[in-house]
């Protein structure tokens, strides 16, 4: 029995009918509307709301989330719903995700090993006997050639003409006539768990010449790189899907770059990766799932230096594809483009580096050692486990400001209140746990003890207080005690993840000078109130530095100047990876400092 479908989201409307029960989050996704669901489609995270017509039952879950007002307007969880009827779907507009794309100034060496060389070669002689490709070779300086040199020499119209040559290092890779536009470009990629940024260069001069950010089209598969690495440990066809996706965005990506800057995808010559471990596994199809069960092993940790014709990237033939190394299963190349990119590691003095994205990183060292170590911070700071918790989309609460009688706050575009991103939720936390709302253990103060404005606004019986009513709002949004609880849990984890690295270098707290917050969540964290949250202890109070993308950063560093390819292998060997899992100081500490600072 065939079933009609109408999915709306603003202003594009798409009908269709379907030939059998099919699961409706399945559904929308294979059409590429967008919603959030950061558990793929397992049922788990309670974020995939849309609005049904007919409205079918209920399902247990729902009756609990959803109020009285939005059971009634047909809000229902797509993951949970086949489609057994004719339907109209509606989907808030969740538009596109505010991503992080800037880096604190970084001065490297240009050294791409890439050349662009116009030469004449001049008439042949009798008394000159060397053959064309001899003369192509002295006038562009190589030694070696691409198999497609073979291919250009012969289309030229006259091998006597002014020509061009590109050139890597001493080898000529392509010939044609110095009558073609020609640039040579390079692109520095991030690829994060929840986002994509791609930084575009000229390889000869080193100017950047635009920047393109995106979602990771993996996202619905599941947020996080477990959920990735279940969905793809399901069936062969799903590791293919995680790459087919990723790289078909990536190819779209650099065609909207390069059409930016008047040039063409074929000028691309040289590609830098960097990104957490399994997201580097996915891009070259690598199944991950000895990333997540013990002894956690990679396939590779090695940089590497391929084709691009290897993952159907649609570049340069010629050009080269370049993968950044990474450390251990969870602690990948981006941190060893965020330590490239700040010189955590460089200087005698200590330095503090902390990534906090989808996943948190940190890293502490000198000169003479690193130590690294990976936490559960992420999920919290993305709101996929909070209940009004939502992405960096238009409509999420990025900034509080609390007072005893009023607050303000600010959203992402100005846009109507949807929900709370991760910086926002740490100000809120902050801000109560000022004025008396919550105190230090995490609780909900008695509500005597809460200022009269926060007594109207909490609901002793649900233990939430409502920042924004059904009226105010998309929805209702508010924290919850389970709320706060997970941003214990992440700070909680970060600073324990900080106490152990200090104690494996044998080092005290105030020892540390400077404090790096790099990623993209880090970034827009108010410094002080990861110092009155306890996330941060008080003695790096004016050390901290936010230093924006610092994988981008790092990952162009490396594309720029190709003699960076041996520094970071010994960087690689120097840092020295710590498996919290199975750590006894860490447990102890987690529990120590679970609790906010206070008495």
């Amino acid at each position: 029995m065939a079933f009609q479908v109408r999915i709306i989201q603003g202003d594009r409307e798409e009908e269709f009918e379907i030939e059998q029960k099919l699961n409706l989050y399945d559904i929308i996704n294979q059409k590429g509307f967008k919603l959030t669901a950061y558990c793929g489609g397992e049922g788990t995270c309670k974020k995939c709301r849309v609005r049904l017509q007919p409205a079918p039952e209920l399902k247990s879950i729902e009756k609990e989330i959803f109020s009285e007002k939005e059971k009634e307007q047909g809000l229902r969880l797509a993951c949970l719903h086949q489609v057994d009827r004719d339907l109209e779907v509606k989907l808030d507009t969740e538009g596109d995700i505010n991503v992080l794309t800037g880096t604190a100034e970084v001065e490297g060496r240009l050294n791409s090993g890439w050349r662009l060389v116009e030469f004449e070669t001049g008439k042949p002689q009798l008394d000159d006997q060397r053959s064309y490709l001899t003369r192509y070779l002295e006038n562009t300086g190589s030694n070696t050639i691409a198999d497609k040199v073979i291919r250009d020499i012969k289309a030229l119209d006259s091998k006597v003409q002014k020509l061009k040559g590109v050139c890597c290092q001493e080898k000529l890779t392509e010939l044609f006539s110095a009558t073609a536009k020609k640039s040579l470009l390079g692109v520095a990629v991030d690829i994060g768990t929840t986002t994509l940024v791609l930084y575009l260069y000229n390889l000869e001069t080193g100017e950047k010449l635009g920047v393109d950010s995106m979602y990771n089209p993996q996202k619905e598969f599941g947020a996080d790189v477990i959920s990735r690495i279940q969905f793809a440990n399901k069936s062969r066809e799903n590791t293919e899907k995680l790459q087919q996706v990723l790289v078909e965005r990536l190819n779209q990506g650099l065609l909207d770059l390069v059409d930016e800057a008047g040039a063409r995808v074929d000028d691309i010559y040289r590609i830098a990766f960097a990104g957490n471990t399994t997201m580097l596994h996915t891009l070259l199809g690598f199944d991950p799932i000895d990333l997540a069960k013990s002894p956690f092993i990679p396939n590779f940790t090695e940089g590497l230096d391929l084709s691009p014709e290897l993952i159907g990237l649609k570049i340069n033939s010629e050009a080269e594809l370049l993968v950044l190394p990474s450390i251990s299963a969870y602690v990948g190349a981006d941190i060893i483009a965020d330590l490239l990119a700040t010189g955590v590691g460089e200087n005698q003095e200590y330095e503090l580096l902390i990534d906090i994205g989808t996943n948190g990183e940190i890293a502490l060292g000198n000169s003479s050692e690193i130590y690294t170590c990976s936490v559960a911070a992420g999920p919290s700071f993305e709101g996929s486990n909070i209940s009004s918790g939502m992405a960096a989309l238009a409509g999420a609460v990025e900034k509080f400001a609390i007072r005893p009688d009023s607050f303000d706050y600010q959203t992402i575009n100005a846009a109507r209140p949807r929900g709370i991103c991760g910086s926002g939720l740490l100000d809120l936390i902050a801000g109560f746990l000022e004025i008396g709302v919550i105190g230090p253990k995490g609780k909900f103060n008695e509500m005597d003890k809460m200022p009269e404005f926060w007594q109207e606004r909490f609901a002793e019986d649900e233990k939430e207080v409502i920042i924004f009513s059904e009226e105010a709002a998309v929805n209702k949004i508010s924290l919850t005690q389970k709320d706060i609880r997970q941003l214990q849990l992440a700070k909680g984890a970060i600073r324990a993840g900080i106490e152990v690295l200090a104690a494996r270098l044998d080092i005290k707290l105030a020892e540390i000078g400077k404090v790096y917050l790099v990623g993209g969540f880090a970034n827009y964290l108010d410094p002080d109130n990861t110092i009155l949250t306890g996330m941060l202890p008080e003695i790096f109070e004016g050390k901290i530095i936010q230093f924006g993308n610092g994988s981008g950063a790092g990952a162009s560093l490396y594309l720029l100047d190709r003699d960076l390819a041996e520094i970071v292998e010994q960087l690689k060997e120097r840092v020295k990876y710590i498996e919290l899992s199975k750590d006894a100081d860490f447990q102890e500490k987690f529990i120590e400092e679970l609790n906010f600072p206070g008495n």
